[in-house]
Order: C-alpha cells, then sequence, then structure tokens
C-alpha cells in the first residue's frame, strides 16, 4: 500500500510496533491512533528541522478536510553543507492514507537554499490557501519568503509580495498566521541576541507590508529561537516570544485589530522563575500558542531551575481561565530526564510541546528521550512522540499516550494541526533510523529523515470508542471527495448494524458496516475509485433507527 509502515518510502522496510496500552486516571480522556501512521512521501538527508521553539509542518482546512505538510530536507547526502536543502510540500484529500507531493517539486522561489519553514492557512480574502513562510539565501543573503497555494494541491505556491529589507542581521527562522480578514503576520527574529526582533503583516492586495517592529519588553530573544504566532476569526492575532538569554521568560504580544495596531508592552506568560511547592522552576525555549475563541492557551517547556537545564523537564499549561497546570509530568518510568550532552542543544528529556485544538478537547503532542540507545557510534537516545489530551479547558490532562513507541527508530519534532475536526488530531514528525542530527555536525550516521503522519482518534477512560447519547449518523469527510471519504456514525444500543451506499437508481454500491455492534462511535472509509461521478446515499440502519444522507463523489 502506497505510504504505508508495510511499504514504507524510504531506503529500508521498518516493521512498526503499535501503541502501548496505557491507561489514564479516571475521568480523563486517552488517545487511541487509528493507524499506525503513513508516510508523506517527504523524505531526505537534512534532520535538523528547528533551533528551537515549535514547528508549524501541518495544517487540515475544515472546508474540504485537505491535509498541508511542509518538511524540510536536502535531497543529496553526499555534501554535507547541504546547499541544495529546501522545503518540500504534499498534501492528503483522503484522510491521509495517500499523499501527493506534486511530483516533488519544491515550494518554489528564487532561493537555491532554503529551510526553517512554517505554514497555516489564510482567511478572510486569502480563505482557500495554504500560507508558508520559510528563510532563504535569495539576493545572496538570509531573508525571508512568503508563499501561497490553493488547497487543492493542484496549484503551484507564488511569492506574497516581497519583504522589506533591513540591509543587516536580516530576520530569518519566521513564524506565519492568516488572519481573518486576509491580512498575514509573520514573527521572525535574526541570527543575533540584540537588533531588530520583529514582526511584519502585509495586507490582503499582497503588497503593503508594514516595516519591521521590534518586540517590545524584551532584552534579547534567543538566536535562532522560534516565536509562534496565532489567530482566531474574530481579528485577534498574537505572538509568543520566549527571552531565554535575557532570562526573563515569555512573552505575549497581541493585537485585537487584525495586526494593525499592537501594544506597546507585552503580558508576561511566564516570568523569571515560577514556583510552586519547594520547586523553583523556569521555562526553556519551547513554546507554543492556540486560540480557544478569544482565549490563548499556552503551552511551554519547564525545568528545575536550582539543578539547571535539562534537570527534571515537563511539560506546563497556561491560561487565563485554568492558571498554570503540570500537563505532563516528569516520570522516570517513561521518560530520560538527561539526554546525552550532545543531544541537549535545544532539547529537553521532554520537549517540543505543540497544541491544538480537536473541538473543545485540547491536544498536545511533544517529543521524549527513551533509555534505549543506538548500538552504533555515538550511540546517543532514541526519542518518541507523545501525546495528552485535556477535556475541561486545560484543568486537567489525560495520561501520557505514547503515539509511537518503535524501538530502534527515532522520532521527533512534533507538529500538530492547530484546527482538527472533533474527535481526532491530526499529527506529523520526523522519522529516523538513528538518533542525533549528522546536519547540524553531531557525530550522527548520515541517513534518510522522513515525515510521517498519524491521525489519532480521541476516546474514552475505557479506550473504547466514545458513548453518545443515541444513534447519529455524520455528513461525510470530506465532501464532496475523491476517491475516498471518512464517515463517522454513533451506536446507542448495541445490536446489529448495517450501512450501505446505493448511486441514483437506487442499485447498492458497497456494504460498509454489517453485523454486531457494541455501543459506541465509529469510523468507516467509503473508496469511489472504480465509481462514476455523481450523488450517491448511505444509509445506517440499527433496529428502528434508520438516518440516510448524500454524498457526492467529483473525479
Amino acid at each position: 500500500k502506497k505510504g504505508s509502515y508495510e511499504e514504507p518510502l524510504i531506503d529500508k522496510a521498518i516493521p512498526y510496533k503499535a501503541p502501548a496500552d496505557i491507561k489514564p486516571e479516571p475521568n480523563w480522556p486517552m488517545m487511541k491512533p487509528l493507524s499506525g501512521g503513513t508516510y508523506t512521501t517527504l523524505s531526505g538527508f537534512y534532520d535538523y528541522q528547528s533551533n528551537g521553539g515549535s514547528l508549524d509542518y501541518v495544517r487540515v482546512e475544515p472546508a474540504t478536510g485537505n491535509i498541508n505538510v511542509v518538511f524540510m530536507t536536502a535531497p543529496d547526502s553526499a555534501d554535507p553543507n547541504h546547499p541544495a536543502r529546501n522545503v518540500f510540500f504534499a498534501y492528503s484529500s483522503d484522510g491521509g492514507s495517500s499523499w501527493d507531493n506534486l511530483n516533488n517539486v519544491q515550494i518554489p522561489g528564487p532561493p537555491s537554499r532554503a529551510g526553517f519553514p512554517s505554514m497555516d492557512l489564510g482567511q478572510g480574502t486569502l480563505a482557500g490557501f495554504t500560507l508558508v513562510a520559510n528563510h532563504n539565501n535569495s539576493g545572496g543573503g538570509a531573508t525571508i519568503s512568503v508563499l501561497y497555494a490553493d488547497q487543492s494541491g493542484v496549484g503551484s505556491f507564488v511569492e506574497l509580495g516581497s519583504p522589506p529589507l533591513l540591509g543587516t542581521a536580516e530576520p530569518i527562522w519566521p513564524y506565519i498566521a492568516g488572519v481573518s480578514d486576509g491580512s498575514v503576520v509573520v514573527s521572525a527574529d535574526p541570527n543575533v541576541t540584540t537588533g531588530p526582533l520583529a514582526r511584519y503583516a502585509v495586507n490582503s492586495g499582497f503588497t503593503n507590508w508594514t516595516t519591521w517592529a521590534s518586540y517590545p519588553g524584551v532584552t534579547a530573544v534567543s538566536a535562532g529561537g522560534r516565536t509562534p504566532v496565532a489567530s482566531n476569526g474574530n481579528g485577534r492575532v498574537g505572538i509568543l516570544y520566549n527571552d531565554s538569554n535575557g532570562g526573563s521568560g515569555n512573552f505575549w504580544l497581541e493585537s485585537t485589530d487584525f495586526g494593525a495596531t499592537w501594544p506597546s508592552a507585552p503580558d508576561t506568560i511566564y516570568g523569571l522563575n515560577r514556583f510552586s511547592g519547594s520547586d523553583t522552576l523556569a521555562s526553556y525555549v519551547h513554546c507554543d500558542v492556540i486560540y480557544d475563541g478569544d482565549e490563548p492557551l499556552f503551552v511551554m517547556d519547564e525545568y528545575d531551575a536550582l539543578a539547571g537545564a535539562p534537570s527534571n523537564p515537563r511539560i506546563l499549561f497556561y491560561s487565563a481561565t485554568a492558571g498554570y497546570v503540570n500537563a505532563v509530568a516528569y516520570d522516570s518510568s517513561l521518560f530520560l530526564s538527561d539526554p546525552l550532552p550532545q543531544q541537549r542543544f535545544h532539547n529537553l528529556g521532554i520537549g517540543w510541546p505543540v497544541i491544538g485544538m480537536s473541538g473543545s478537547t485540547i491536544v498536545v503532542a511533544f517529543q521524549a528521550f527513551q533509555q534505549e540507545t543506538s548500538p552504533t557510534p555515538p550511540n546517543y537516545h532514541f526519542s518518541d512522540i507523545w501525546m495528552v489530551s485535556s477535556a475541561d479547558g486545560g484543568a486537567t490532562w489525560s495520561a501520557p499516550m505514547n503515539l509511537t513507541n518503535t524501538p530502534s527508530l527515532d522520532e521527533r519534532y512534533p507538529s500538530i494541526s492547530k484546527w482538527n475536526a472533533p474527535g481526532e488530531a491530526n499529527v506529523v514528525w520526523q522519522e529516523d533510523t538513528e538518533p542525533g542530527a549528522h546536519a547540524f555536525a553531531d557525530g550522527a550516521p548520515v541517513t534518510r529523515a522522513s515525515l510521517v503522519f498519524m491521525k489519532v482518534l480521541l476516546t474514552d477512560v475505557s479506550g473504547e470508542p466514545a458513548v453518545t447519547n443515541g444513534f447519529r449518523l455524520d455528513q461525510n469527510y470530506p465532501n464532496p471527495f475523491n476517491p475516498s471519504t471518512k464517515i463517522r456514525f454513533s451506536v446507542s444500543t448495541s445490536g446489529p448494524v448495517e450501512m450501505k451506499v446505493h448511486n441514483v437508481l437506487g442499485q447498492e454500491v458497497a456494504t460498509l458496516a454489517e453485523g454486531y455492534r457494541n455501543v459506541g462511535e465509529y469510523e468507516v472509509d467509503f473508496s469511489g475509485k472504480g465509481l462514476t461521478s455523481g450523488v450517491y446515499f448511505y444509509t445506517l440502519r440499527s433496529g428502528d433507527f434508520v438516518s440516510t444522507k448524500k454524498m457526492l463523489l467529483m473525479k
């Protein structure tokens, strides 16, 4: 099967081991993967994805269900300097089962070398477009490009105007957010610890960029530190930045008028230290943010400040409503507290938290080092991808769920879609056969790294499908579709269940479910391969319950 773990698109087949069944505490949700994940077809020899912060590598379009992913890699392993390093794009229109990477064409533009991308979806006049920002060496020096393409996956990327140049220490490592009036906000910082630490916006005409503006209230953002940007549908847009060199914590700068004006001082989300009981804690460079309505939700790394990084790492959640909540505590039976010294550069034992929403449920993915080490020099520790969720606004969190649990495979740099259909989370990460980062010249062997996608289904505490209040048949998703779509339904009384698909002539074309089903929520796939374009009807029957819905196959 194309793009599956049974036939991966890398040099050697790697068997996939299902995640361990870790039970959470009572009354907390847990996650259950729908599958072992799929390869997105994006693969190459650059295996160091970020200098810190969080990654925006995946977005699901709510209107179509299309999944967009980007990945930084190099197609040539021969040159250690990777002059051909670039940003590559792929998309899926069938929920992540298969991927199209536009014949492996990189995101176009003038640069011969580019990297460190971030991605978001356009809003307002840019609705229906995928936005990608990266930094590159066009014009002989580092600068930023912003590109866009329609989310059908068939259009090529076009540069969104020309961002302003400062002439020296150009901002790089960009973050991007589409704003609800069609504007775009980009946040970035240069490879220095002083100077124009900046943000800028572009209007819906694609040409009128604002000048760079420095972050207020900060002594020095870490060189290479990431500065995630978030927006909502009501004109709010904000930048979260970490003053790790200045040592004074995390700051939040928010505009409430589509990025037109900004406050003169930020809100302090995390100060120099935080005190919890007898612990003196400090934040690290890893951080991320998302809006839930008008309220920003934050997630960040934290460690024992008295012992120094990376001692006793943990994942901290914060919102104005919930306050500070320990989303992931350090557990020596699950995580390695202190990775090898060579691996500590922008890594804690638990780190890289990214945050998304699934309906009203908050989901956070992160990476964590394991005790296992590679059998080949330099014998670094492997990492796995984990996830937790909260169904009560961040007040309580599920037990950590290992999404990968793959001995002898290294998974790190997670990214999660900001928007996810209710009941699911869409996650990507970098997979490698060796831990470490040879692209960063840390002694790790040269290997091919791949971007892997997983759709995770959120379920109740028993691990069984979530129980609903009654029978329900949902609209298929996406719709229209080509060639595949998903249909969810719920069963409130255990018993025989039947779901069939008919064409407009009443002829049966498929049986999607048949037989006994326990109380719960289910999902089935329907493939239109071999069928003609047109309207089809799917009907769910169980006891006295009958429901029919219409779907459209467009080839």
